[in-house]
C-alpha cells in the first residue's frame, strides 16, 4: 500500500493541498490519515471534489466542525463512546486495523493469510511511547506486550536499530523506546524527510537495514547538536531577559533555531523551569514552533484562547504546534502570561510529589521492589514508585543486592556530589546553585531492577523535580523514613 509522509520543513504538519492534488493524480481513492487530519476542513474538502473518500485517524483535539470525511476516528470527539482517551495516533489506527481484520475474519475472507497483529505490537509501543501518552488503561496493556514483541522482533530495521543503540542484548524498556529508539526515528522527519525512518522500519533484510539505520545516526547526531546549541541559546535569552526567572509561560522565537528541533528543545525548558513553553523559528514575516506545557496547564485551550492571533494551530493539552505573523509574537506573549496566571495559582507553577505511604529501610526488600516493578512499565501516567527520605540514610551495596548490610548516612558533601552506589543516593534539583538536593531535606529515588547481573536495586536514584513541593502528607523530620510514591509529576521526553 502505498504512502505519503509530509516533509515538516516545507509542508508542516498533515494535509495539505498539493500532495491531495498528486495523489488523485496518481489514481488514489482513499485516504487514510494517520495521526492528523482533524483541522484539515479545507484539505478534506479539495479531496472529495476530487473522487478522493478520505478516513481520518487522529488523536489531536477536535473542532467543533468536523472535517466533511467518509469517517473520522478519534477518541476525543464529544460523541465518541470508547473509552481510552489517551490513545496516540498509532494507537487510533491500531484500533482501525484490529476492527478491520475482524471484519474480513467474519466474513470469510482471507483465511489463513490474515496478519497476526500482535507481532506488530512493537510498532504500536514505539508511537505510545514517543508520543508521551499516558501508560495507563489500555495503553499499559498494549506497551507491556509491545515490549516484548520489541525484544524478540523480526523487523530487520528495528533489529538494527536496537543494535546500533547499543540495546539488543537487553529486554526492552520504556526507557530504551523514549531515550535511545524514538530520538533516532524521529530524527530524519525532524531534519530531512521522515520516508528514511520508513524505509529502515520496513526494510526487506539486514542487508537493508544496516546503511539505513547509519544513515539515521547520522542525523541524530546532527539532531543533538542543533538541541544542545538551541537550548544553550534559550537558557542564554532567559538569564539575560529574565534573570532566570521566567514569567508563568516562556514564548522566545528566533531566525537560527532549527524549525524541527524546538520541540524537543521546548520539553527541555518547559521541564526546567516548570512553565509553558513556545519555541519559534522565524522565517520572514512567519514564525512556526511547538509548545510544551506542564501538567496542570492545557495548552491547547490556551493556543484557543489567543487563536485571534493565530494563523493556525493544533495539538493537545501537553503538546502544540502554531504558525502566526512574526509581528503578532509580543501579543501572543503577553495574551499567553496573562492567561497562564489566570488560569494557575503560583503553587500549580510548581511540580509536585504527591506521598502515598511511608515505610522505613527495613521495609524495603528486594521482594517489595520486585513487586513494585510488577506495575510496570513505568511512563506518563504510570509512574514508577519513588522513595522520599527527610534525613540522608542509605543501604550499603551489599544490602541493596539483597545481602545483610548496615545503613550508612549520607553527609552534606556526599548530597552536592552523590556517588551512584547500588542502593540510594540523594535525588537532583535542575539548574544553578540547587542543582543538588542536601540529604537533610530530601532524598528522592525510583525502584528500578538492575540491567545486568540479574541483581535488583532496592531502589534506583532518579532526579528529583525541580524544588518539588510535597502533597498529601508532610514530610517527617525523623531519619531513616521513606515516603512511597506513584504519582510524581515529571515530564517524559518529547
Amino acid at each position: 500500500m502505498p504512502y505519503y509522509i509530509p516533509e515538516r520543513l516545507r509542508h508542516g504538519y498533515g494535509l495539505h493541498a498539493e500532495a491531495i492534488r498528486q495523489l488523485a493524480a496518481a489514481g488514489v481513492r482513499v485516504l487514510i490519515t494517520v495521526d492528523c487530519g482533524i483541522t484539515a476542513q479545507e484539505e478534506v474538502a479539495l479531496a472529495q471534489q476530487l473522487g478522493i473518500d478520505v478516513i481520518i485517524t487522529d488523536h489531536h483535539q477536535p473542532p467543533a466542525v468536523l472535517p466533511p470525511a467518509l469517517a473520522v476516528l478519534n477518541p476525543h470527539q464529544p460523541a465518541c463512546p470508547y473509552p481510552n482517551k489517551d490513545l496516540c495516533g498509532v494507537g487510533v489506527v491500531f484500533k482501525l486495523l484490529t476492527a478491520l481484520r475482524a471484519a474480513l475474519r467474519q466474513a470469510g475472507l482471507f483465511g489463513e493469510r490474515l496478519p497476526n497483529l500482535k507481532r506488530h505490537l512493537d510498532l504500536v509501543t514505539l508511537g505510545t511511547i514517543a508520543d508521551v501518552t499516558p501508560l495507563r488503561g489500555e495503553n499499559r496493556i498494549l506497551v507491556y506486550h509491545g515490549l516484548q514483541e520489541l525484544t524478540r522482533t523480526r523487523k530487520p530495521g528495528l533489529q538494527a536499530l536496537r543494535q546500533l543503540s547499543g540495546r539488543s542484548d537487553k529486554p526492552a524498556s520504556t526507557r530504551e523506546v523514549g531515550f535511545y529508539l524514538a530520538p533516532r526515528l524521529n530524527a530524519s522527519g525532524r531534519l530531512d524527510s521522515a520516508a528514511h525512518s520508513v524505509a529502515l522500519l520496513t526494510a526487506a533484510d539486514a542487508q537493508a537495514a544496516a546503511p539505513l539505520a547509519a544513515a539515521i545516526e547520522a542525523v541524530n547526531a546532527q539532531r543533538r547538536t542543533l538541541q544542545q546549541e538551541i537550548e544553550a541559546a534559550v537558557h542564554a535569552r532567559l538569564a539575560r531577559d529574565y534573570d532566570g526567572r521566567p514569567p508563568a509561560a516562556i514564548v522566545l522565537a528566533d531566525a537560527a533555531w532549527h524549525p524541527g528541533v524546538v520541540g524537543i528543545v521546548a520539553a527541555k525548558i518547559a521541564q526546567a523551569y516548570y512553565r509553558p513553553t513556545l519555541l519559534l523559528h522565524l522565517d520572514g514575516d512567519t514564525a512556526r514552533g511547538s509548545g510544551r506545557s506542564i501538567p496542570a496547564f492545557d495548552l491547547y485551550a490556551a493556543l484557543h484562547h489567543c487563536a485571534r492571533w493565530l494563523r493556525q494551530y493544533g495539538g493537545h493539552p501537553q503538546a502544540a504546534g502554531l504558525t502566526l505573523d512574526a509581528a503578532h509574537l509580543p501579543r501572543l506573549q503577553q495574551e499567553l502570561v496573562r492567561y497562564t496566571q489566570a488560569t494557575l495559582s503560583p503553587a500549580a507553577l510548581q511540580p509536585t510529589l504527591e506521598l502515598e505511604a511511608r515505610v522505613t529501610l527495613d521495609e524495603l526488600t528486594p521482594e517489595v521492589v520486585a513487586q513494585l516493578a510488577s506495575l510496570a512499565p513505568p511512563r506518563r501516567g504510570q509512574p514508577g514508585a519513588a522513595a522520599v527520605c527527610p534525613s540522608g540514610t542509605v543501604p550499603d551495596a551489599g544490602a541493596a543486592r539483597g545481602r545483610p548490610g548496615a545503613a550508612r548516612p549520607v553527609s552534606r558533601a556526599a548530597a552536592r556530589h552523590p556517588p551512584r552506589c547500588r542502593g540510594l543516593w540523594p535525588g537532583r534539583a535542575s539548574g544553578g546553585a540547587g542543582r543538588a538536593a542536601c540529604a537533610r531535606h530530601r532524598l528522592y529515588a525510583r525502584t528500578q531492577p538492575l540491567e545486568r547481573g540479574g541483581a535488583r536495586r532496592a531502589a534506583r536514584a532518579g532526579p528529583a523535580p525541580p524544588r518539588p513541593a510535597v502533597s498529601g502528607k508532610a514530610i517527617d523530620t525523623v531519619g531513616g523514613i521513606f515516603y512511597i510514591s506513584t504519582n510524581s509529576q515529571r515530564q517524559g521526553r518529547g
